[in-house]
């Protein structure tokens, strides 16, 4: 904005404040400025309570995911926290009301941060300077062969991180050669090369080092 331009407008809108001074002219920019900032709080209030409606969908979605519980259940979780808002914060009932925690919305929920987790391992796993794999292969309840893999990696800044790289199901054979193509298949999803692989640690996964296979 103009020098001149602000000087008129000031001169023709506002010439009542010239005869303020001191103290009296500072309580009237203080005044107007708390104004400004309930104008401007009108039009990001919304915005804030919706977006922390969607992160408390996100953050019970993934309590949800963690204790192994039913995508259906999000349901039962917001009738309680409805019941709770009702006695504790009648005022911010709406907000407990509008959180989405249907079965569909959960599972979606639980996607998104699933991909997430694995793009930020991803982008982690570019920065490693070496790492280390450990595999162990094992049999759940329905007596299906599942080979777990653990990544660790370090950066050039000596900052280490290790993750659960993924979980494979082994159906049909569990071969050495099985075995290792889950485990190429899962390298290869971060990009990970075996020039930067330091040691390899295997439980109930013994031919993938073997002298003939793997």
């Amino acid at each position: 904005m103009k020098k001149a331009n602000v000087e008129r407008h000031y001169s023709s809108k506002h010439a009542k404040l010239s005869d303020l001074g001191g103290q009296m002219r500072l309580d009237k920019i203080n005044a107007l400025r708390r104004c400004l900032e309930s104008q401007q709080a009108s039009f990001t209030r919304p915005r804030c309570d919706r977006d922390n409606v969607i992160q408390t969908s996100y953050a019970l979605s993934d309590l949800i995911a963690k204790k192994l519980k039913p995508h259906i259940e999000g349901e039962f979780v917001k009738e309680c926290i409805v019941k709770a808002a009702e006695l504790l914060a009648p005022d911010k009932l709406q907000l407990f009301q509008s959180v989405s925690l249907s079965r569909r919305t959960v599972s979606d929920r639980i996607t998104d941060l699933a991909q997430d987790i694995h793009k930020t391992l991803k982008d982690s796993a570019r920065d490693f300077q070496f790492f280390s794999v450990a595999c162990d292969e094992t049999t759940d309840i329905t007596n299906t062969a599942q080979l777990a893999i653990f990544v660790r990696g370090i950066t050039a800044e000596f900052d280490t991180r290790e993750e659960l790289l993924s979980l494979e199901a082994m159906h049909g054979t569990t071969t050495g050669e099985d075995l290792f193509e889950s485990l190429v298949s899962s390298m290869n999803k971060l990009e990970l090369t075996f020039e930067k692989l330091s040691g390899l640690t295997t439980d109930g996964a013994p031919a993938m080092v073997g002298s003939q296979k793997g």
